[in-house]
């Protein structure tokens, strides 16, 4: 059993998941942290981390509450290992009980109690989720489907770290083709500052003058006083909202001629809504670069006077 672990584990498309991301080794940054910091306050549990097999030796992309140091065996079958090769949570309510008497878990977190879920990015398991206790609790339904959920987030951070990293290589060697006179003006309206900042390492191969807005306020002030070709704008921001930034463009002529593409995480009658507003595009998150990049550029160029809405 062992050894097909172990080749599970050490898959080479994990490797290459965790390479392309920058992932291979520990340090990762403010996004692990603070998922992390978030799963130890909302299940009142002393440590959590997030696990990643790397090459050779496990790490800590983050951790709360133990020691921060590397593990070897990968394809081993501790507690840390049996969180990655699951298809579900992992829940122990008591290690001892459960006949684990050796795991790096007892001694960098004196772990008890166990909680852990693959962290699966792309159909591969890259890591685990985890948090323990230093003494023995019963895992409620909602705390399983909880650390599922965390484990989703941080598969997520990842994707975006992904993305980042395929736009960059596509622009390499790209030709710039247009001076600074003429190039096209993007807005990009979007409050989450990781998320705007991928918005914009999409769309920078293409030789677009970005510019961003933080709020819905801010939005308006650059669309009434600057040239803007395209507006790129989240529904959910702060102080003013998405919402708000369209209601405002309703009422202005100008503002009315400049497309606007929502990229947004809601669904349903939102949809319908936004869509009530003459925008030009609609692109739901997550999204691939690919699809964001060909959206602007069509919004660019077509007419769009029949009302044609584009979507991915």
């Amino acid at each position: 059993m062992a050894s097909s672990t172990a080749v599970k584990i050490q898959n080479p498309s994990r490797l290459d998941l965790l390479r392309e991301a920058h992932l291979l080794g520990p340090a990762n940054g403010e996004a692990f942290d603070r998922l992390t910091r978030m799963a130890s306050r909302l299940l009142d549990a002393p440590g959590a981390l997030i696990y990643l097999a790397g090459e050779g030796h496990g790490f800590y992309g983050s951790v709360i509450g133990g020691v921060a140091a590397p593990h070897a065996d990968v394809g081993g079958e501790g507690l840390l290992q049996r969180a990655i090769r699951s298809p579900a949570a992992v829940a122990i309510d008591d290690i001892h009980a459960a006949g684990i008497v050796s795991d790096p878990l007892l001694g960098d977190f004196h772990a008890q109690a166990f909680l852990g879920a693959p962290l699966v990015v792309r159909g591969i398991a890259l890591g685990s989720f985890i948090v323990v206790d230093v003494r023995p609790r019963h895992w409620s339904e909602p705390e399983i489907r909880l650390i599922g959920r965390l484990a989703q987030s941080a598969a997520g951070e990842i994707e975006l770290r992904l993305a980042a990293t395929a736009v960059e290589s596509s622009r390499e060697g790209t030709p710039k083709e247009a001076s600074a006179s003429n190039r096209r003006r993007v807005l990009i309206a979007e409050d989450d500052a990781p998320m705007r900042k991928l918005i914009v390492h999409c769309l920078a191969g293409d030789d677009y003058e970005i510019e961003e807005a933080h709020d819905g306020r801010e939005t308006l002030e650059i669309l009434r006083k600057q040239r803007v070709d395209a507006l790129v704008l989240d529904l959910i921001m702060p102080d003013l909202s998405g919402w708000d930034v369209l209601q405002k463009r309703t009422e202005d002529e100008r503002l009315r001629q400049i497309p606007v593409i929502v990229v947004s995480g809601r669904r349903g009658p939102d949809i319908a809504r936004a869509v009530a507003f003459g925008i030009s595009g609609l692109l739901p998150k997550p999204f691939e670069a690919g699809d964001l990049r060909e959206l602007v550029r069509s919004c660019l160029t077509e007419n769009r006077a029949g009302g044609r809405i584009a979507a991915h």
